[in-house]
């Protein structure tokens, strides 16, 4: 949903940017200056929507880096003993969320006892394989 929001918004900008260039270009007011313009906005846009993008994920759900930082931070000059960490870092509070969301989203349903990728989960994953094939990752985090 938020994708569609958000790339809506720009499909919006940038066909008002083309209907106000292609009527300046009709009154002879269309210069290469006009193009570059746009095409400037155009970036500045799409930046901003793909921050938004990867800043509303990040406050959406708890990261668990995050959460480690902030247990650690709360124990205060004591430190943290590892055993309490890992209470904190269970199953329920850093997967089962995310299950949900996947579920809400499309991306994987319930079959039996297993979870299942569905064909939008499955391009996705696709994707990010890819790009670590791409960047050359190594498996992980």
């Amino acid at each position: 949903m938020l994708l569609c929001i958000c790339f809506g918004t720009l499909l919006i900008i940038l066909s008002g940017l083309w209907s106000n260039l292609v009527f300046s270009s009709r009154f002879g007011s269309f210069t290469l200056t006009n193009v570059l313009e746009y095409f400037q906005i155009f970036i500045l846009t799409t930046s901003l929507i793909l921050s938004y993008i990867i800043t509303y994920s990040a406050i959406e759900a708890d990261s668990p880096s995050l959460l480690i930082v902030r247990e650690v931070a709360d124990a205060g000059p004591n430190g943290l003993k590892e055993e309490k960490l890992k209470a904190e870092l269970n199953k329920d509070f850093l997967i089962e969320p995310r299950l949900r969301d996947l579920i809400v989203d499309k991306m994987v349903y319930v079959h039996g006892d297993k979870y299942r990728l569905t064909s939008k989960g499955f391009l996705i994953a696709k994707i990010f394989v890819l790009s670590r094939k791409l960047l050359n990752a190594p498996k992980g985090g």
